[in-house]
């Protein structure tokens, strides 16, 4: 098995020779709020929110509110969209256009971050290619990071908290993680937690699940960050019930940490995030699950399934 610290120096130079960073996000022309409650248009900003060539199947397909293990964001038949975000820190209303499967997103007003690297402001781009199911929708752009952004639909999938800590309590890290409904990882993300540091640096991406080979009950969280510094990080917990005990590693594009972070870790419900009902006791899982379905190593080689973002 490849030693986590090698494998982090392998992800940063793979990552910065990946090509150029994204580039800024589009001026969207934001105003001054003019928007009145949920479902209110934006004032005289709505031109026409089923233009011509717009089926209203298609249109259906993306009514109501999506969520991306963030946040939500809810698209209303008068053409206009809110979305709101992590722990309804922020708020961006606005108003969009979808026709022959190509997404526009016009923002009139927002509270949340206007960093192009933010994860609540880095997906208003120009002419997302959007393909819509019953479960989950899929925004294509260059310019996204990793190329995809996945939302997903309440009644398929479930959230949970993962807030891990480093044992001299300096440091912090709140993982936002997001199952199937059979358990599965689909996609998370993690952030700082507020008056500490960040073990692995201030928000970013998690990669992948992958169970240690030969030890069921140890967990691989890999991650990777995005902005001017490209990072990635590595946590490999072992689970003691609903606690977890690891070493955090990380390298960016200075180089690699050399010391290990000892950390300890708790998993929490994600409540009223995506499910109406709450998780129910927390298992490593979740609600359906008493083992985790994440993918297990087949010939020798650790595998994993790779979440749709």
């Amino acid at each position: 098995m490849m030693h986590p610290r090698t494998c982090l120096a392998f992800l940063v130079i793979a990552g910065c020779h990946a090509g150029s960073l994204p580039g800024p996000v589009p001026d969207e022309g934001v105003a001054a709020d003019t928007a009145g409650d949920e479902g209110t248009p934006v004032a005289d900003a709505v031109q026409d929110p089923t233009p011509e060539g717009q089926g209203p199947a298609i249109l259906a397909d993306v009514l109501g509110t999506w969520y991306d293990c963030i946040g939500s964001i809810t698209f209303h038949e008068d053409g206009t969209f809110r979305y709101t975000g992590l722990d309804g820190q922020c708020e961006t209303r606005g108003t969009y256009s979808f026709r022959d499967y190509v997404l526009n997103l016009h923002v009139a007003h927002t509270s949340c971050p206007t960093d192009p690297t933010n994860r609540m402001a880095d997906f208003y781009k120009k002419d997302i290619v959007a393909l819509p199911t019953p479960a989950k929708m899929i925004w294509s752009h260059p310019e996204l990071d990793t190329g995809r952004k996945l939302w997903m639909r309440s009644g398929f999938y479930f959230g949970q908290k993962w807030v891990f800590h480093s044992t001299d309590a300096t440091r912090a890290q709140d993982f936002r993680m997001c199952f199937t409904e059979g358990g599965v990882f689909e996609t998370g993300f993690y952030f700082k937690v507020p008056g500490l540091a960040g073990l692995l640096s201030d928000s970013g991406r998690v990669d992948r699940l992958i169970h240690t080979p030969g030890k069921p009950d140890e967990l691989q969280v890999r991650t990777t960050c995005q902005g001017e510094c490209l990072c990635a990080g590595i946590l490999v917990v072992e689970r003691h019930e609903v606690q977890m005990t690891g070493r955090a590693f990380h390298a960016n594009c200075t180089g690699l940490d050399p010391a290990a972070i000892e950390v300890t870790g708790q998993i929490l419900p994600w409540d009223g995030y995506l499910s109406s009902r709450a998780p129910g006791p927390v298992t490593w899982a979740g609600p359906r699950a008493t083992r985790p379905k994440f993918a297990r190593p087949r010939t020798g080689q650790a595998r994993s399934r790779r979440a749709v973002r």
